[in-house]
């Protein structure tokens, strides 16, 4: 990979990070030069990969499938788990939903059970 391919990548991880942010979703960038695992982590929990291409190559048709009203798209290859690809908004959508729910049904310090041993 060249110097140039590298500081694209990092630069579009770096974007997907500030977008996440802007919508009020943590997340940051976890990948590092030399390292082969996911790009991003989002909402502590989520482990991401980020892609670009410049002629969008490889999207073009997704976006086609997807149309103009479609929010999700599932891809399914024979015995295989389907993917699901979900334009952003649907996305900022589901994940906003996702921790708010998460955040309504953790215990709070009031709600904690107690600690030690019960007698």
């Amino acid at each position: 990979m060249s110097i140039t391919q590298r500081n694209k990548g990092a630069r579009i991880e770096r974007e997907i990070v500030h977008l996440h942010q802007d919508a009020g979703i943590p997340a940051e960038k976890i990948s590092r030069a030399g390292y082969t695992g996911p790009d991003l982590k989002i909402a502590d929990q989520f482990l991401a990969e980020v892609k670009a291409r410049k002629t969008g190559e490889g999207f073009k048709q997704l976006e086609a499938w997807l149309g103009d009203e479609a929010a999700l798209l599932f891809l399914r290859r024979n015995r295989a788990t389907p993917l699901v690809c979900v334009r952003w908004e649907t996305y900022v959508s589901l994940l906003r939903t996702f921790l708010q729910n998460e955040t309504l049904s953790a215990p709070s310090d009031a709600q904690a059970p107690p600690t030690g041993r019960q007698r």
